[in-house]
């Protein structure tokens, strides 16, 4: 959290969900295809506090036992218009899981004290919204506005309510 700038003093109370070593490497490499040296180099801060930032919940130390079944919970990343970006907690057969638009993590040990604040252990990486093999562009409400955005006028002209058909790749495509 140093290598991010991402300081947490020890009067203030979070969440932390931290994954495994394991987990974070195994990400990274699936994700990313870099190591976890290489997400600590300068280059790569933002990707790091990215990362970092959405593995914090800020409403304050949530115990498991106070956790439950589709509750939203924000997060310290912001996405580029100031939006907080949430996650879900799933609670099924006794097993929290942490769910994002991307993918999702289960807690394998709860309730770590740390000051004032609780550390989750998790088995996954829980992956931003816009990053990864199922990453979506949250801030775009619809296919005109990413083509606008993208500054490709003419095909966005295409996508207005018309009797058009816009044939699209799927993100599998792109990989």
């Amino acid at each position: 959290m140093q290598t991010a700038g991402i300081v947490v003093e020890p009067s203030t109370a979070f969440t932390i969900l931290a994954p495994t070593n394991f987990a974070f490497a195994d990400r990274l490499n699936k994700t990313f295809n870099i190591t976890p040296a290489d997400l600590l180099k300068p280059e790569s801060k933002e990707k790091l506090q990215t990362v970092l930032g959405y593995h914090i919940i800020t409403s304050g130390a949530v115990k498991s036992s106070q956790l439950r079944d589709c509750l939203t919970v924000a997060t310290a990343l912001r996405d580029p218009n100031n939006a907080t970006a949430n996650l879900t907690v799933r609670v099924r057969k006794g097993k929290v899981d942490f769910e994002g638009p991307t993918n999702d993590a289960r807690v394998i040990t709860a309730d770590i004290s740390a000051g004032e604040s609780v550390i989750h252990i998790l088995d996954d990486v829980l992956l931003p919204p816009g990053v990864g093999a199922k990453a979506v562009a949250p801030s775009f409400p619809s296919l005109a506005a990413v083509l606008q955005g993208a500054n490709l006028t003419i095909l966005a002209a295409a996508v207005q309510p018309t009797n058009n058909t816009i044939l699209a790749p799927s993100d599998f495509a792109f990989h």
